[in-house]
């Protein structure tokens, strides 16, 4: 039999053993269960080893008679316990990038904010295939920018309210629109499909917009510059071929949907279902087909000269319509001496070459037709190519065409139409810019029009603020002649006569 000194002798080579394992193993604190590990055993197995052996560690309240080699433990701070219980909240809430976990609802910052966002793509992986394509140039005029706009509605704006039944919209696509179609293709050297465009070419979509009095009647001009809204549910077919919708939590916003590779020569149908019958927000909507065309910057430009100038005289019937103005409540008459028209650009601040505004626009300021198209943005962003200089790659360094829903009228407070088939050159202030630039006055800022047509012309303020004694002495007359405002005095004013109506 063992004698009690052997078996403590035993006890103590076992517990040698084990600290001599404590003093050569690496040390880790583990993040999910904030224990210490050494060499595969916790913290409170080594401790109950030593305790059994009746060590002594220094720095630790274990009993025993020896002290072996072994580390000072240091037990973890509270604050160090809190940091390492935040660091495991966050990584178990952290969802994975690709697939989310069940349940988990993407907040509304997380969002994507523009369809070319990196987090749209990420978020959109399901709906790649109906990714607009990269639009290409045909080489025909590859230095030229080109423009996108909708040319014409086939179909609608119509109502599209909830119901129980299927609603058919017929449009016709003729043979010539059909050999202009911009429909996607795959090229050899490229790995996405490509649409290429040409000045001329045609796209058709369907937009949805909701419109809040669906009783007034929408122009073709009205309906351009509203803003998509997909109602929560709604099912779609062009010709027995199901269509995607793009909502605005994956791409930043409502897209329309792209109808140009379902088209077919003749009669084409389009299916729409609404299931939503007791929800508002699907009521009010309105669904219209669009065809955009894509021009050239030369043949813009010639469209809108071909579409010929607004006449003279009905500029200044519509400036003398705007001097007198009558209030209906007191029925006193108000002459105005004259009216105010600014000449300077919006985008450049200098006047204008080629005055033009939308056809539906009330107000008497023009922007000029070269810097209104190339303020125009491309629908996407030139992509950036990764090949390096020794590769002869084939990505297109060419802009895409403009956006097509970008033509909102750049006067303050107006925001019509002004896509290139509704620009019209102002032939009033056509004459005004010739006259101005024949007497060296293109810096002028603005000009007054009286109720006969006449007009003076308003410097900029560094040109009229250094007045000299000189101009001091001259007469009025002449004072106005060079350019400034002629004075304002009570013999040039009408005298306004107040009339007191008695009830």
């Amino acid at each position: 039999m063992r004698t009690n000194h052997q078996y403590e002798l035993m006890q103590l080579q076992n517990t040698e053993v084990r600290h001599q394992m404590i003093a050569e193993a690496p040390i880790s604190n583990h993040p999910a269960t904030q224990t210490i590990h050494v060499a595969g055993l916790s913290l409170d197995a080594l401790d109950h080893a030593v305790a059994l052996a009746g060590a002594r560690v220094p720095g630790n309240s274990v009993g025993g008679r020896f002290s072996p080699r072994a580390p000072r433990l240091q037990p973890l701070t509270t604050q160090q316990i809190q940091q390492n219980v935040r660091q495991r909240q966050r990584s178990l809430r952290a969802p994975d990038p690709l697939v989310p976990p069940k349940g988990y609802q993407i907040s509304r910052p997380e969002w994507p904010s523009d369809p070319s966002d990196r987090k749209s793509i990420m978020m959109s992986l399901h709906q790649a295939h109906v990714r607009s394509p990269k639009r290409v140039a045909k080489p025909a005029k590859p230095a030229e920018r080109y423009y996108q706009a909708v040319k014409s509605l086939p179909v609608g704006p119509v109502p599209a309210q909830p119901q129980n039944a299927v609603q058919r919209l017929r449009f016709e696509v003729t043979t010539e629109q059909f050999a202009l179609a911009s429909t996607s293709c795959r090229k050899e050297d490229l790995l996405l499909p490509v649409a290429e465009h040409f000045s001329g070419s045609l796209r058709w979509r369907i937009r949805c917009c909701r419109i809040a009095d669906p009783s007034n009647v929408v122009t073709e001009p009205q309906w351009s510059i509203l803003d998509m809204s997909w109602p929560p549910n709604i099912f779609m077919s062009l010709n027995k071929q199901p269509l995607s919708i793009r909502r605005y939590s994956h791409n930043g916003k409502d897209l329309p949907t792209e109808l140009t590779d379902f088209i077919v020569c003749g009669t084409n149908v389009l299916e729409v279902s609404l299931p939503d019958l007791k929800r508002e927000s699907a009521k009010n909507r309105f669904l219209a087909v669009e065809m955009l065309e894509t021009l050239s910057h030369s043949d813009v430009v010639n469209l809108v000269w071909e579409t010929g100038p607004t006449p003279e005289e009905q500029t200044l019937d519509a400036i003398k319509a705007r001097l007198r103005s009558c209030g209906d409540d007191d029925g006193i008459i108000f002459d105005m001496p004259d009216l105010a028209i600014d000449l300077a650009d919006p985008f450049t601040s200098v006047i204008f070459n080629i005055p033009v505004r939308g056809v539906e626009c009330t107000h008497m300021e023009c922007f000029d037709l070269e810097t209104w198209l190339s303020t125009r943005l491309p629908s996407k962003a030139l992509p950036k190519c990764l090949h390096s200089e020794e590769v002869q790659c084939s990505c297109s360094t060419a802009l895409e065409p403009s956006h097509p829903d970008k033509w909102k009228c750049p006067i303050s407070c107006c925001d019509k139409d002004a896509r290139p088939y509704s620009l019209r050159i102002d032939g009033f202030l056509a004459n005004v810019r010739k006259k101005l630039e024949a007497e060296n006055k293109l810096h002028t800022k603005s000009i007054h029009v009286r109720p006969d047509g006449t007009w003076y012309a308003i410097l900029r303020t560094d040109d009229t603020s250094d007045t000299t004694d000189d101009d001091e002495d001259m007469p009025l007359a002449a004072r106005a002649n060079k350019g400034s405002a002629p004075p304002t005095s009570a013999a040039r004013r009408h005298d306004v006569e107040v009339i007191q109506i008695d009830d």
